[in-house]
């Protein structure tokens, strides 16, 4: 076999190990990708559960209708979670990113609107709250627009496969009926 053979037999074999190899790759960051994406769905979830939740914790003993006061903590970790939506959700999608950061835009307006809340003149308590509910819902709607960005396999569901209606869940006593 003369060197000129052998130099190509060689070639021919490193090339064809060079391609196992990139295709092995492919496969490991595509399951890196699946798998963050994956994380970045359950983090999702998980941030607008601990939302509601506050949310419902605001609720009290009544609705955001009446006079009776109304819890004013808030979860501080959770404004900033959703404003680091571009980093932290971006395996969901460039619309899913814009919707939290929408969604966490308006979640800022609710918390200092809450803690505004106590300077508030007598007058002007029922304007707030109202302001305060639609906000809530608002939040909610970008939520849910997240949520339909998430392929549908993958979307969490809960009593009966029902999926999550954040609009709702967020609204003004939402989270009672044990909806979270």
């Amino acid at each position: 076999m003369d060197t000129q053979t052998l130099i190509y037999a060689l070639t021919a074999i490193v090339l064809a190990g060079q391609l196992w190899v990139f295709e092995r790759q492919r496969q490991l960051l595509q399951m890196e990708l699946d798998w963050r994406r994956g994380e970045a769905i359950a983090r999702f979830y998980q941030l607008c559960i601990r939302l509601a939740s506050n949310f419902g914790r605001a609720d009290g003993g009544g609705t955001l209708h009446t006079t009776v006061p109304i819890d004013q903590s808030f979860d501080a970790d959770l404004l900033p979670e959703m404003s680091s939506a571009a980093t932290r959700f971006a395996p969901l999608g460039p619309r899913a990113v814009r919707h939290l950061i929408t969604g966490s835009f308006l979640l800022g307006q609710y918390v200092r609107e809450l803690q505004g809340l106590a300077l508030v003149s007598k007058g002007d308590e029922q304007r707030v709250l109202l302001n305060l509910k639609l906000t809530r819902e608002l939040v909610g709607r970008q939520l849910d627009h997240v949520a339909a960005e998430i392929p549908s396999a993958l979307r969490w569901s809960h009593h009966g496969d029902r999926p999550f209606n954040f609009q709702k869940l967020c609204s003004d006593g939402g989270t009672r009926g044990g909806a979270v």
